[in-house]
């Protein structure tokens, strides 16, 4: 199934768009970052997230050397939704 971008981007929301643009600008940065940068609690940071990737605007991985830590990564798709 092959949804329109501007038809997904139409149920993000504010904090949606601010977790794009913080991890856009900071490649590197943690779901605590997030949290703090945004002031976020961490279940409203994780549906965002979620929605986020949901969407193929962000993929997630772990760290490589930390398994603990979760890498995010706003792909094509992201930055095709930041641009319009």
């Amino acid at each position: 199934m092959n949804v329109p971008l501007n038809e997904i981007i139409t149920h993000f929301n504010d904090n949606t768009w601010a977790i794009l643009r913080l991890i856009n600008r900071q490649p590197d940065v943690s779901l605590l970052g997030i949290r703090k940068e945004l002031e976020l609690s961490q279940t409203k940071a994780q549906i965002e997230i979620a929605r986020l990737e949901g969407a193929a605007c962000i993929r997630t991985e772990r760290n490589q050397n930390d398994q603990r830590l979760v890498i995010y990564t706003v792909t094509s798709y992201g930055q095709f939704a930041l641009d319009l």
